[in-house]
């Protein structure tokens, strides 16, 4: 599929968690050639990157990465968290 050229892509919600995602995340082609249509391409982190064993009182899961797990956005190539 042949996409136009964009001046942004946003995305939502992402949250490295699995840390040996680092090597077996592959980006599928359609979605590499969207990427790649956009000027600058921005995530949302779901979650913190951190080695932090704290955890702060909410409501719903207390989700984080490791700060290793940064490797995947450079995959995608995002430029802006």
């Amino acid at each position: 599929m042949d996409y136009p050229d964009y001046n942004f892509i946003f995305v939502g919600d992402f949250c490295p968690i699995d840390s040996y995602a680092n090597e077996e995340v592959t980006i599928g082609p359609k979605l590499q050639n969207l990427l790649s249509k956009s000027k600058q391409n921005v995530v949302n982190l779901e979650c913190p990157l951190t080695k932090s064993e704290s955890k702060i009182a909410k409501t719903g899961p207390n989700l984080k990465a490791d700060p290793n797990n940064v490797n995947l956005l450079k995959k995608i190539k995002y430029k802006y968290l």
